[in-house]
């Protein structure tokens, strides 16, 4: 992430996903959907993660979750022209984030 802040890592929403915790907000729509030459409206549903995921989150948890990997997974900082930047390995990043999630709030 170039000169990004920590907390707006959006890879950390697929987290959200994978990690079971109770009580995620859902959210329900109804979209269209092509079906060859026709369009059928269908209800779906996907994760509310226009807030955290569950109530007892922290609004900007995201920067915590990524200072923390880079203390103790590792990751690249410094600075590219004149923005602080961080190199993060995606799947590392991800699974470093379920098991945070998870050991918290299961």
């Amino acid at each position: 992430m170039v000169g990004a802040p920590l907390d707006t890592i959006s890879l950390l929403h697929h987290a959200e996903h994978l990690a079971q915790l109770p009580n995620k907000r859902i959210r329900r729509m109804e979209v269209p959907l092509r079906f060859g030459n026709h369009v059928e409206w269908r209800m779906i549903e996907e994760f509310d993660t226009a807030d955290p995921v569950v109530d007892e989150l922290a609004d900007d948890y995201f920067g915590t979750i990524v200072e923390e990997f880079l203390l103790t997974e590792g990751g690249q900082q410094g600075m590219i022209g004149s923005a602080p930047s961080v190199l993060l390995s995606a799947p590392a990043v991800v699974s470093f984030a379920v098991g945070w999630l998870e050991q918290r709030y299961r």
